[in-house]
């Protein structure tokens, strides 16, 4: 049975039946990487969808794609304006925390882990709430080791472009 073959590594307050009817609507979805169907804009989407669908309800009309929903969930949570995009969102940040502890338990980056891209910054205000406390109190066995990683969100989404700068510049120059 597919059921079978899903072990959940990390501890969560989500009941484990619903663990695996998300895990089954990604994969039916055909991500090949469970990670980035939710810790992403098009995971807000993902996790947003599978809520409704288990309330019995579909996506608003108008919001066909992921970036158009996505932009819409992140804007209603943010607002409070709806108590499922809420939910969805932070989901999806309960999710990156459990990521960014098992990254940050693997490689023991003593500067910090950061984490870069467009979607902390404007999630900020959650961030600071639902992804540190997940990231921080998610694992009481490797707590205290986790509290000496400092979790730290680039604010500049365009940071990417300019490592990618540096990069044709010193190409250039070879």
């Amino acid at each position: 049975m597919f059921a079978s073959k899903v072990k959940c590594k990390e501890r969560s307050s989500l009941p484990r039946g619903f663990i695996l009817r998300f895990y089954r609507l990604l994969h039916n979805q055909k991500h090949s990487q469970i990670v980035a169907g939710v810790v992403s804009g098009p995971g807000i989407a993902n996790v947003y969808r599978f809520l409704k669908q288990q309330d019995g309800g579909s996506a608003p009309t108008g919001q066909d794609d992921d970036e158009k929903l996505q932009k819409w969930v992140t804007k209603q949570a943010l607002a409070g304006a709806d108590t499922v995009c809420e939910r969805a969102v932070d989901l999806m940040l309960q999710a990156y925390g459990a990521e960014c502890r098992s990254i940050a338990l693997r490689h023991l980056p003593v500067g910090g882990l950061y984490i870069a891209g467009g979607l902390a910054p404007k999630l900020l205000p959650k961030v600071k709430t639902v992804l540190t406390e997940t990231y921080l109190k998610g694992d009481p066995l490797m707590g205290d080791l986790i509290a000496t990683v400092p979790l730290r969100v680039v604010r500049n989404e365009s940071v990417g472009l300019l490592g990618a700068r540096v990069k044709a510049l010193q190409l250039l120059q070879s």
